[in-house]
């Protein structure tokens, strides 16, 4: 399922009719506005069935807008949550914005983040020295889920 702000999709949908063929089954096109982690589980439901999750979230340039931030990481919240195991999440990101490191600082309270391909270290703009702005494709990987079934286990 591919996703964008409301006011988008139809540019999303005409992007994706041009490329049919290419998958198979050919994507569904669904309004997402982040920060909704209710419409996020709707959406979903609506593609794969009450209950289940994709195996791979992918996301390109999204970490642009400081406030865009929160309501972004709590859609990546909201999908890792929506399976078990979690979906890997993909991102290419290319650092555009000085203030990008608050978003990989709260990301990394709820995310390992590998850089998958691309310079290391990832070092986020705004974030010190070593900062760069060189593209990279980036894994997100929940740790949420494993930390609430360490302590599962432990109260056992």
């Amino acid at each position: 399922v591919l996703t964008d702000l409301p006011e988008a999709t139809a540019l999303l949908r005409l992007n994706a009719r041009a490329n049919d063929g290419a998958l198979t089954p050919p994507p569904r096109v669904a309004p997402l506005a982040w920060g909704d982690a209710d419409a996020a589980r709707a959406v979903l439901d609506d593609a794969f069935g009450a209950g289940a999750a994709p195996d791979l979230v992918l996301c390109s340039d999204v970490v642009y807008d400081p406030e865009a931030y929160a309501p972004l990481l709590t859609t990546l919240c909201a999908l890792a949550r929506a399976a078990t195991p979690p979906p890997r999440v993909w991102m290419g990101h290319r650092s555009r914005h000085p203030q990008e490191h608050e978003f990989w600082a709260a990301a990394a309270a709820s995310f390992d983040v590998e850089v998958l391909r691309g310079p290391v270290p990832f070092v986020p703009l705004g974030a010190g020295d070593g900062a760069d702005a060189m593209p990279r494709l980036l894994e997100l990987r929940w740790r949420g889920m494993h930390a609430a079934a360490v302590l599962s286990e432990l109260l056992e």
